[in-house]
């Protein structure tokens, strides 16, 4: 049918390689990046399939969590527990300050480390110390905080 309407194979390859060059980058991208979620949208986005009709929330790039611990006496305690949570799954970057008794873990959106996890993480490293969540915060790829999708709040609410 095509060939009668002035199109050959060669036309038609063409085209079709043309389009999967326009949206290979795109795709390798979200795939590199774990985010198959982002796969339709590229889609719609060279429309390809229709566009989404429900706008759906953005995603957590990272999530802050900042604990209050009682009980760190010296920059040991805080090596100590720095490094049992950086070892959890997930996490990717710990900041304790002793003297304040305040720890900040930074955890990525592909693999969100729950809170209840930090918490025995945090008092597995030394049963004396009493811990609480203070600030729980979402934030997208630019920097920009979110509502957390976990625990349905707004930027800077637990």
């Amino acid at each position: 049918m095509l060939a009668t309407q002035g199109v050959n194979r060669r036309t038609l390859s063409t085209a079709l390689i043309s389009c999967l060059l326009m949206v290979s980058q795109d795709l390798l991208g979200a795939q590199n990046r774990g985010d198959v979620s982002s796969v339709p949208q590229l889609f719609s986005n060279y429309r390809l399939l229709p566009r989404l009709q429900q706008q759906r929330l953005p995603q957590p790039a990272a999530q802050k969590t900042v604990l209050q611990v009682q009980g760190m006496k010296c920059e040991a305690c805080a090596a100590r527990l720095r490094g049992n949570l950086a070892a959890l799954g997930g996490v990717d970057g710990c900041k304790v300050d002793f003297q304040k008794g305040r720890l900040e873990v930074w955890s990525n959106s592909s693999e969100p480390v729950e809170t209840q996890v930090l918490l025995e993480a945090v008092t597995a490293t030394d049963d004396s110390y009493k811990v609480e969540i203070v600030e729980r915060e979402c934030y997208d790829a630019g920097g920009q905080s979110l509502p957390c999708p976990r625990c349905g709040g707004a930027p800077g609410q637990q």
